[in-house]
């Protein structure tokens, strides 16, 4: 987009818009530790070390609350059709969030907070933890599959090559590949998961 939003220690959330000469500001209620737009620009998500996602509708300042991790939010991503809300939290799980009534799935396997998570396509979300691994999750089904081998935390999982791959960084700056098997077929992935083993739903 092309705005450009900022949670000050102050507790002011500075929005900087091209258009517009002077930023607009709001108080915050809380430190926030992640920010989103929405695709349509007109909600900004906010991740704050109280626990909760605050829905701030820039047009009518109204504001919602989003209950439902167990620590500090650490990142915040919304869908392309403006539909789901990806977090992340110290409380090592992802949540997905229905925007259109409020409710979320937890997604739950790794030991470490999630430090950072990519979203796929299609439904796939490639997430990174302090556990020292990376996980693949199917969001139609919420399993996932571990990428295990680093030697330390975690920082990002990113498909490349079309998705055909998968690059692991962790903080030793060790680089790995991994090939990305896991089939979209419907029948197929019921097959995978049926027989993957280490697998968390």
């Amino acid at each position: 987009g092309d705005r450009l939003a900022i949670a000050t220690d102050q507790n002011v959330v500075m929005i900087y818009d091209p258009r517009i000469a002077t930023p607009l500001e709001f108080p915050a209620r809380h430190a926030y530790r992640a920010l989103a737009f929405s695709p349509d620009g007109k909600r900004l998500f906010l991740g704050s070390d109280t626990w909760e996602i605050v829905v701030h509708h820039l047009e009518t300042k109204h504001q919602e609350t989003l209950h439902g991790h167990m620590g500090t939010v650490l990142g915040l991503a919304v869908s392309s059709d403006g539909k789901r809300l990806f977090s992340s939290s110290i409380d090592n799980t992802v949540r997905v969030w229905n925007l259109a009534d409020g409710s979320s799935i937890p997604l739950r396997g790794h030991t470490g907070l999630v430090s950072s998570f990519v979203l796929g396509d299609p439904d796939t979300l490639f997430t990174s933890s302090y556990d020292g691994t990376a996980r693949v999750w199917d969001l139609t089904t919420h399993a996932s599959r571990p990428l295990v081998g680093q030697e330390d935390r975690v920082l990002l999982a990113q498909p490349i090559d079309g998705g055909q791959r998968i690059l692991v960084v962790d903080r030793a700056h060790q680089v790995a590949e991994y090939a990305d098997t896991l089939p979209y077929d419907e029948t197929l992935l019921r097959s995978w998961l049926a027989s993957a083993t280490n697998l968390t739903k």
